[in-house]
């Protein structure tokens, strides 16, 4: 919140400041700071769901609007991807860059090998097909 005050301060942020720029604004700087390192843990459905709640707030807060409306509804008019498809996507990005480096490539193939990649990512499990997997390049190619 200290952001948003200093934005005040410039006036960047006021009652006049177009919802695209508020909603750039979430994107670039709230949502990134709500979603650091989430790429390495492993959440439930309702921490998940948590998640959701607390971004469809700060949004609505954001652009002044009612805390009934829909959130799934504003963020398709804001052009912001749903919290679940932001963490898949976030993950899927980090296992391929992952993949990408030779230390860490040699370390999933081993975990591959002794008790499989779903135990790590189980949150992206439906995107890994464990029949497919049987070493990284499938992984990078599915990602």
């Amino acid at each position: 919140m200290n952001v948003a005050m200093s934005l005040k301060t410039v006036v960047i942020w006021n009652q006049y400041s177009s919802t695209y720029l508020k909603s750039h604004i979430f994107k670039a700087f709230i949502r990134p700071i709500l979603m650091y390192g989430i790429e390495t843990t492993n959440l439930t459905k309702s921490e998940i769901n948590d998640l959701r709640i607390t971004e469809g707030i700060i949004i609505k807060r954001m652009i002044r609007v009612s805390n009934r409306c829909s959130t799934r509804n504003l963020f398709l008019d804001l052009n912001i991807t749903p919290t679940k498809t932001f963490i898949e996507n976030s993950k899927t990005e980090f296992l391929t860059r992952l993949i990408d480096k030779k230390l860490t490539n040699e370390i999933i193939e081993e975990m591959i090998e002794v008790n499989g990649i779903k135990d790590m990512w189980n949150s992206i499990s439906h995107i890994l097909d464990e029949s497919e997997i049987n070493n990284t390049q499938n992984i990078k190619l599915i990602c």
